[in-house]
């Protein structure tokens, strides 16, 4: 007597991996598309609420993994999710031009926390069984992530905890530059004299093509919440 074959249906559920990572990214992308006119406030806002939803959706794709349908959907979202936030954060901070200030504020604690983090993994998870080019490998690469991460947050939060209204300031164009990316997008600002030293000012490219060489500029003076004094332009 033959022996009966049986076949197994697929699991009801399932997600195809491509279409649910193509679907996510092109969804994302038309966000960001949108993303780009909208108020700086807003979009910084924005940023933060997808970089907690992302959290949230890697965390549920962990949790249900036996589902496989929100394990799949979780992941990809989440993934993506937390890659557009992070461009939301470094497209959004360009229009902080910090005065009395070095180039990269915040620099001494986000250098220390981000040597602090490097030490810690490296001795808890990375020093068995690794010689010194590994473990000085692993502190600096901890080191510039914690660093980058770092100085992204504290000058939005400079920016979003400051309650204190702007003041309202106005100058001459002097010059009108754009800066080339190879790998983002380019940059326009405005320089004008500022308190009698000239000053670079980033503004959005409609701005750029408003205003000419001559023209008087508004922008906006904040003190910062964490004594950061910065201006940003005129949304």
């Amino acid at each position: 007597m033959a022996k009966k074959e049986t076949v197994k249906s697929p699991k009801k559920g399932r997600v195809n991996e491509p279409s649910t990572w193509v679907i996510t990214i092109v969804v994302m992308a038309v966000a960001c598309g949108f993303g780009i006119f909208l108020p700086h406030r807003l979009l910084v806002l924005l940023s933060v609420a997808l970089c907690a939803v992302s959290i949230i959706s890697i965390v549920a794709a962990f949790k249900g993994k036996e589902i496989l349908r929100i394990a799949s959907w979780g992941l990809c979202f989440g993934v993506v999710a937390a890659l557009v936030s992070l461009m939301g954060f470094v497209y959004t901070l360009g229009a902080y031009s910090f005065y009395k200030e070095p180039f990269i504020p915040f620099w001494e604690i986000s250098l220390t926390l981000g040597l602090t983090v490097g030490i810690f993994v490296t001795v808890k998870w990375i020093w068995t069984g690794t010689g010194w080019g590994g473990r000085i490998g692993s502190i600096a690469l901890c080191a510039v992530l914690v660093f980058f991460l770092c100085c992204l947050a504290l000058c939005h939060l400079n920016y979003l905890l400051d309650f204190q209204p702007p003041v309202e300031k106005k100058a001459v164009i002097e010059e009108k530059d754009i800066i080339l990316h190879h790998k983002s997008p380019d940059s326009y600002e405005f320089e004008m004299t500022v308190d009698g030293e000239p000053f670079y000012l980033e503004v959005k490219w409609a701005e750029y093509q408003r205003y000419e060489v001559g023209d008087t500029y508004t922008f906006k003076e904040y003190r910062g919440a964490f004594g950061k004094p910065f201006y940003i332009a005129e949304d």
